[in-house]
């Protein structure tokens, strides 16, 4: 339940005029789950949300990066203004584990402990988004690859998307 957090230049003005720059973050939970680093970067303008650097690393090796941008006009239903998203990351078992359970911890003596790296790319907007890149990789095991696209998201009866999948399996 320890926390440090670090920051500068943090700006509110208005949803039009906002800045965070979060230079260090970390964070020790009773259970061992560990931040040894994070940092957040992201500004506001008139016209776009700009997510510079969202960034998490953990005692054990697990990391997770997020950039992107939205225009503002991407938020309304009437535009097709376009948004661009990177996430990518390396999740380690234990750190999953801490956060669950340790008996799901037993059940994944197949993986290494390094679980899982992933990697996505998306761009579009709230109607029409393009999943340009998803790669799963699980260390030892396999790789799952997929792109398409997804249509009408915020409308439950109007949604439909395609993902094309493919993988492969490595020596077990």
């Amino acid at each position: 339940n320890n926390i440090n957090i670090n920051a500068n230049g943090l700006c509110y003005n208005s949803f039009n005029d906002m800045a965070a720059n979060i230079t260090t973050c970390t964070l020790e939970q009773p259970d061992g789950f560990t931040i040894t680093d994070a940092g957040l970067h992201f500004t506001s303008n008139r016209d776009t949300l700009q997510l510079h650097k969202l960034e998490i690393n953990s005692r054990n090796g697990s990391r997770i990066y997020v950039r992107g941008a939205l225009p503002k006009e991407a938020l309304q239903n009437s535009t097709k203004q376009g948004f661009s998203t990177t996430l990518s990351a390396n999740i380690n078992k234990l750190d999953l584990t801490r956060l669950v359970t340790m008996q799901i911890y037993d059940k994944l003596h197949y993986f290494n402990e390094q679980l899982l790296d992933a990697e996505i790319r998306a761009s579009g907007n709230i109607h029409d988004i393009e999943i340009d890149t998803i790669v799963i990789a699980f260390p030892g095991v396999g790789t799952i690859n997929a792109n398409g696209r997804i249509k009408n998201i915020l409308r439950t009866a109007k949604a439909s998307g395609q993902l094309a999948f493919n993988g492969s399996v490595d020596n077990i």
